[in-house]
């Protein structure tokens, strides 16, 4: 909202001197804004980065000692796969794993030889 007032103020990015018509006015121009929201939306990203990964990100996964079949979400879990990649070693043969109605279950023992088979 314009007014009256003449208010003689200095851009908070560039630091030329400009008048004013409202008390809230910060920048001289539309590109001095544009520009300070780029430089500090920059500095945030820095930030972020600087900090490296947070500590929620790091929560240990919850291995499954107890029982003895895991449902392919876990498996993909502890093996850091997607599904798809999951179903592909299963029907290529490479993981063997049992259908129960629609659900695949796979046991323990067969993800551990599928690990010992590909070591390095």
């Amino acid at each position: 909202m314009s007014s009256n007032l003449l208010i003689d103020k200095m851009c908070i990015y560039c630091g030329n001197h400009f008048i004013a018509r409202t008390v809230y006015t910060r920048y001289c121009s539309k590109p001095c804004n544009n520009r300070h929201y780029k430089q500090r939306k920059r500095e945030e990203k820095l930030v972020l980065y600087s900090k490296g990964i947070d500590s929620k990100s790091m929560v240990p996964l919850p291995f499954h000692k107890n029982r003895t079949y895991l449902s392919s979400k876990e498996c993909c879990e502890i093996l850091g796969i997607s599904r798809h990649t999951l179903m592909r070693w299963i029907e290529g043969g490479m993981l063997k794993a049992s259908k129960i109605c629609r659900r695949v279950i796979i046991h323990k023992s067969s993800l551990e030889i599928l690990i010992k088979n590909n070591e390095l």
